[in-house]
Order: C-alpha cells, then structure tokens, then sequence
C-alpha cells in the first residue's frame, strides 16, 4: 500500500521502519565479509564490497530529507545520453552528429517538462519566426503558457 507522506512524514517512516534493516544488511555484509566464505571476485563477492564501501550514501534516504530511495529517473534521462553518444560514431559528418545531440537534448528536456514532443517541435517550426525573436519563450518549461497565449490571448492573462 502506497501511503502520500510529505517529506518529513517519509524521512520519519524510514529512519523508524528502514533504517534499522538497512543496519541489519550492513552488518549481515560485514559478517560475510569477515568470514571469507566467498570468492572475493564473484558476483556475491562484489555485491558484498560494494555495499559496504557506499552504504552511507545507500543510506541517505534514511537520514536526509527528500533523499530519493532510488535513481531509476536519472537513470533514464542517462541512457538517452549514452545512446546518442553510442550511436554519434555512425554519422558521416562532425555536424550531424551535432545535430543529432542537439535533438537528443531537447528530446530529453521535452521530456522532463512535459510537453508532448510531436506539438511542441511541430510547434517550434510553425513559429521559428517567434522562436528567433525570444527564445527563452520557447524553451520546454515555457512551451505551454507560450502557445496559450499565441493561440487564444484573450485567456492568457
């Protein structure tokens, strides 16, 4: 069951109900480690090493509010920059592959703004005039009251 806490409310449930797990698996890796019962070098092996050497920061979630229990967001927004960068390799010249990183750019921001991408690129080439003229108008994040007020400025205000 999903519970809507605020931010406070969160960091309070997880220093009462996480953290003391986290310090369970904290100290079960440290045991196992100790014991040397595995193969330094094994999947096992560095799982182990690897959360004990970033535990603190693994933990931040308990003891920092706001702290995010995962990164799965930025982890997305990463792979779009590392597939473009993948695939810049197979442009025939340095200036496509500009091109192409410049729309992985506003592919992503478009993204994380909110704004559907079809419209808003449609949109940005139907008034490149305006675009031209002030920019900042146009970025994503400004995309939606800028069109309202183009299309029906009467109800801007």
């Amino acid at each position: 069951m999903q519970k809507n806490y605020n931010a406070e409310e969160r960091l309070i449930y997880h220093k009462k109900h996480s953290l003391p797990v986290m310090e369970q698996l904290k100290e079960w890796a440290q045991a196992q480690y100790n014991s040397k019962n595995f193969e330094e070098y094994s999947s096992f092996g560095k799982a182990i090493k690897y959360l004990l050497r970033h535990y603190d920061n693994l933990s931040q979630f308990c003891h920092t509010l706001e702290a995010k229990i995962d990164n799965n967001r930025m982890e997305e927004r990463l792979k779009l920059v590392i597939r473009g960068r993948k695939t810049s390799y197979f442009y025939k010249t340095p200036n496509g592959a500009n091109v192409a990183n410049n729309l992985i750019s506003i592919i992503a921001t478009a993204d994380v703004a909110g704004v559907n991408l079809f419209d808003y690129l449609t949109d940005i080439q139907k008034y490149r005039v305006e675009v031209r003229q002030n920019p900042i108008a146009w970025l994503p994040w400004n995309y939606l009251t800028t069109i309202v007020k183009k299309l029906k400025p009467d109800k801007a205000a």
